[in-house]
This record gives structure tokens, C-alpha cells and sequence, in this order.
């Protein structure tokens, strides 16, 4: 009996990924069936908790060009919305775009252009919530027209998301992260300052003259770090920062700051140089992670082959009930996703290509869902070929997709998201 329980809880740790339970050397010979069962009923609650499927409410409709809503990011794998530009991660609204700040479990250092490391994690919370209103203004000619694109303002132009292993392995130990609404700014001249405790190092900010730099709003702040053991960060070392996590701040988030523009000589403002702000630098107090990164992440990959080994016996039944938490799998070129209704969502493909189908089931899984984003700005497809029942289109599932002149909508489809084919230009 006890063999068979042992065998049982194994078999469960090894299935939920415990990166925790499985680095301890427990002697489970010399448990009691009692203690035995409690474990067990730790690692099932554990996967239970770690699968629950978060249902995404609507995202208001934009009124007009001024007035956008913050979408619902929460259980969405990283690397399935938004895009990398130079050393940011964006998503756009409207003629702006928000930026991203991934805020990882154990402070580890999430790399935006790696897409094998973001595919590996999945949104868990944001500190704005969704359809929370942002206002644009925009940059107007010397007749007082607006500019047709050009942004002069915006009350929200970063999001922090906070984000874990879709497997549950952890580098280090937990850290402790505040989802901190930050107020909007109102206008031009009001800024406040961001949550910076418990995001690591290198995930926001940039390097400038020989210091590091974070923007509000036209302006920046300089960021000075001290590292609580006295080491001295070099603040253009991406490498150095990666390797800590902030402890504390001292400017308080949300506290209010005013910029000041500079005037020509009619008196009239430059619409973005900077007279005078009144914070012009934020002291970030340091703690070094307890891992060795990057070599952390190689040793975490290599800990899920072994998973991956132990858990070859586990029927696909069994297998394919517990991915329904935004792991993303491979079928040719089709890149998919289960879902908790036992359907499939397809994510994009592995490759650009300039004819795609999409397959009308996978492995026995009806095919029925194009995830948010699963092709935008993909620039080389121009036609795509729909052997599915569709019903579920996402929000810009094929925005961007310039040289698209062909694509099968079936009647079943009831849901078509916003934005699914903005700037389709080619589109017929």
C-alpha cells in the first residue's frame, strides 16, 4: 500500500513540475500513509490551482481616436500579444502603443527578444486593469491641425505584468512584487512615479550618457542603483543588472511630479523639451538573486527533459487535459494550444510563410479558435487556406498582415476580435 501511494505522489510532483518538492531529498519509505496522503493532496491542489483557465471578459470598443481601454492580459502567454521593438516589448492602441514590463515570480530577468524563453511563461496579473480608459492627444501643426498620428500625450504608457513558468519551475526563491495601480497622468505636466520593488534590474529603464534612464511621460529620470552587499552595478551593464532584483525605492510610487516645457521666443511651448522636472533622479536599493543567470536558465531547461522523460508513461489523455494553460505545442508548422473544452487554438506558425492552412482538428482536437495576435505583422502571408469550424477570430489576430489578399471566414465564426484585420491593406 504504501509502495502504491509512493509511486501515486511521485508520479503527481513530477506531472505538476514542483521544481521545489523535486530538489528536496525526502525519504518517502519512512513517511506515514497519513503524511503521505496530505503531500499528495498538496501537489493535486497545486496543479488544480496552476491550471484554472482564466476566462477573459470584452475589451470596450474605442469611441474614438482619443479614447482607447486597457485590454484584459491575465492568463495570455507572453509571447502571444504585442511585439519587440529595439529594447522594448509594445502593443498598440489605437496610433500609440503601451509598453511592457514582465515582472517574473523569482526576479529573473525575462529577455523580450528571446521568443523560446517568453513562450515559456504566462501572464498572471497587471497592475492596470482592464478597460481602464487611456486618453491620447495629439501633436498639432503651426494652423492648430492635428498631426493624423502623432502622439503629444497619453495618460497610460506602461503596463507591468507580473508572470510565472507555465511548469512551476522557479530559479530562485519567490520575491515580493506589488501590483501597484499608478495614477494616470492628466496632462503633459503631471507625471507619477512607478513600482519599482521586486522588478529585476535589467527589465526597465535604458542606458544614456554613462547612466541608466527611465522615461515619463517627455521627460526622464536618472536611475541610481545601490546594492545592499556595497558592490558597485555598473549602470549601462545589462549583464551586472540582470543579476539583481529592487528591494526598495526611495520616492514612493504614485508620488505626484511636474514638468515644466521649455518656451520659444513668442512664448509659445516646445511640445517636448524639458525646462525643468521636479525629480530628476530615483534611488533604486538592490538585492543580488540567489541564482547564477544566465547559467540558471540552461540548468531549468535541462531539469524539463528529465520531466519529460519521467512523464513519457502518462497516457495522452491524461496528458492533454493538464495543457490547458497556455502551453503552446508544435504540429508540423502549426503552432497550438489546448484548450479546457478539449478544442484547439491555433497560435501561429513556427515559420513565415505566404500560404498557411489552418487544419480542421489536430491529434483527434477540433480545430475552432485563432488565438489574439496568433499572426499579426506577419508581412509575408498572403493567403490563408480554412479547413476549420471557427468560431472565435482574436483581437488582431491577422493586424498588420499587409500582403493578405485571401481568407475563408466560415458562418460559424461568432466572434471576430477588434482589430483581427486592421491594416490588411491587401485584403480582397
Amino acid at each position: 500500500m504504501k509502495k502504491l501511494i509512493t509511486i501515486m505522489l511521485i508520479s503527481i510532483l513530477f506531472i505538476s513540475c514542483i521544481a521545489n518538492v523535486m530538489a528536496l531529498e525526502i525519504d518517502y519509505a519512512s513517511l506515514t500513509d497519513e503524511e503521505l496522503n496530505e503531500l499528495i493532496s498538496e501537489a493535486s491542489s497545486e496543479r488544480a490551482n496552476r491550471y484554472t483557465v482564466h476566462i477573459p471578459e470584452g475589451v470596450k470598443a474605442s469611441p474614438d481616436k482619443y479614447t482607447w481601454y486597457i485590454q484584459d492580459y491575465v492568463g495570455r502567454n507572453a509571447a502571444s500579444f504585442g511585439y519587440t521593438s529595439g529594447a522594448d516589448r509594445l502593443d498598440d492602441y489605437g496610433k500609440g502603443y503601451i509598453k511592457f514590463v514582465f515582472v517574473a515570480a523569482d526576479g529573473m530577468f525575462i529577455d523580450i527578444e528571446d521568443e523560446k524563453m517568453l513562450q515559456q511563461y504566462i501572464v498572471t496579473g497587471q497592475n492596470i486593469t482592464l478597460n481602464t480608459e487611456m486618453k491620447y492627444e495629439f501633436l498639432k501643426n503651426s494652423f492648430g491641425e492635428e498631426y493624423s498620428s502623432l502622439i503629444a500625450f497619453q495618460s497610460i504608457d506602461q503596463i507591468d505584468l507580473t508572470v510565472r513558468r507555465i511548469d512551476g519551475v522557479m530559479a530562485g526563491d519567490s520575491i515580493v512584487f506589488e501590483l501597484i495601480p499608478i495614477t494616470q497622468s492628466p496632462d503633459k505636466y503631471t507625471q507619477y512615479i512607478r513600482n519599482y520593488i521586486g522588478k529585476n534590474a535589467a527589465s526597465f529603464g535604458y542606458a544614456s550618457d554613462g547612466g541608466r534612464r527611465d522615461d515619463y511621460g517627455k521627460g526622464s529620470i536618472r536611475i541610481n542603483f545601490i546594492a545592499d552587499d556595497g558592490s558597485y552595478i555598473d549602470p549601462e551593464d545589462i549583464d551586472i543588472l540582470k543579476k539583481y532584483v529592487v528591494i526598495a525605492q526611495d520616492i514612493q510610487p504614485n508620488t505626484e511630479m511636474k514638468l515644466t516645457f521649455l518656451k520659444n521666443s513668442k512664448g509659445k511651448e516646445y511640445s517636448s523639451l524639458i525646462d525643468s522636472m521636479s525629480y530628476e533622479s530615483i534611488t533604486l536599493y538592490v538585492h543580488k538573486l540567489d541564482i547564477a543567470y544566465p547559467e540558471a536558465f540552461s540548468k531549468i531547461e535541462a531539469k524539463d527533459d528529465e520531466i519529460v522523460e519521467e512523464t513519457m508513461a502518462i497516457t495522452e489523455q491524461t496528458a492533454a487535459s493538464s495543457l490547458v494553460d497556455g502551453t503552446v505545442l508544435s504540429y508540423g508548422d502549426v503552432k497550438y494550444r489546448l484548450m479546457s473544452d478539449d478544442t484547439v487554438e491555433i497560435c501561429g506558425y513556427t515559420k513565415l510563410q505566404s500560404s498557411i492552412t489552418i487544419p480542421s482538428e489536430i491529434d483527434g482536437h477540433i480545430v475552432n479558435r485563432i488565438a489574439d495576435g496568433a499572426f499579426e505583422k506577419n508581412t509575408k502571408l498572403k493567403n490563408l487556406l480554412n479547413w476549420a469550424d471557427l468560431t472565435y477570430i482574436g483581437s488582431s489576430a491577422f493586424k498588420g498582415c499587409t500582403e493578405l489578399s485571401q481568407i475563408s471566414i466560415p458562418s460559424s465564426a461568432t466572434y471576430i476580435g477588434e482589430s483581427a484585420f486592421e491594416d490588411c491593406t491587401s485584403l480582397k
